[in-house]
């Protein structure tokens, strides 16, 4: 695949994980699938990174999208994939750290509401 299209690629993947993660428990019908993808994204975050030497919050997929993005000539952004976003949304440079602690919070924040919905309202 070529680098310009494997990055757009990766920007599509991405968004359709944090989409799915942050939205999938509004419906029925995606709660359960919601929930494995949020238990992917936590073992990234907090198992596979650590184990691989890396900092909580690791994600197989950025460190994918930035090595293809070195390979086309693209800087390299410092930080994760939703501070990318956002950064490019606002036209700033966000504090990494801040943008971090706020991902997380929604993250949970989203846990909480697939397991909320799901022990009220059943698998569907």
């Amino acid at each position: 695949m070529p680098p310009n299209i494997a990055n757009i690629a990766l920007h599509g993947l991405h968004l359709a994980i944090v989409a799915g993660a942050g939205v999938g428990w509004l419906f029925c019908e995606t709660r359960l699938a919601t929930l494995g993808l949020q238990g992917v994204i936590a073992l990234s975050w907090v198992v596979i990174g650590p184990l691989a030497g890396k900092p909580f919050g690791y994600c197989l997929i950025t460190d994918l999208q930035w090595r293809v993005r070195r390979g086309i000539g693209l800087s390299e952004r410092a930080g994760g994939y939703v501070k990318y976003l956002l950064d490019g949304a606002s036209g700033r440079d966000l504090d990494a750290a801040l943008v971090d602690r706020w991902t997380l919070r929604a993250f949970a924040a989203s846990i909480a509401a697939n397991l909320t919905l799901l022990a009220v309202y059943g698998w569907c």
